[in-house]
């Protein structure tokens, strides 16, 4: 394993950290990670807490499309 120069450790650190202090969301249905930057919706169905990360909610966006064709 290569050894990390100063400045790179502390970039890596810095990455960590900002990472950490995201707002990150699960999926409800694939159960990634996700943050509001990347996309995604969080909401009720209901009074079900509901998350979607921009892959499941672009393939529910879809689905409702096809089921609302005529």
């Amino acid at each position: 394993m290569a050894k990390l120069t100063s400045a790179e450790a502390h970039q890596q650190e810095l990455e960590q950290q900002q990472w950490l202090e995201e707002e990150h969301h699960t999926c409800s249905i694939c159960q990634c990670d996700y943050t509001s930057d990347e996309g995604g919706i969080e909401g009720d169905i209901g009074i079900l807490p509901a998350s979607f990360c921009p892959t499941c909610l672009s393939g529910v966006i879809d689905m409702v499309e096809q089921l609302t064709a005529e």
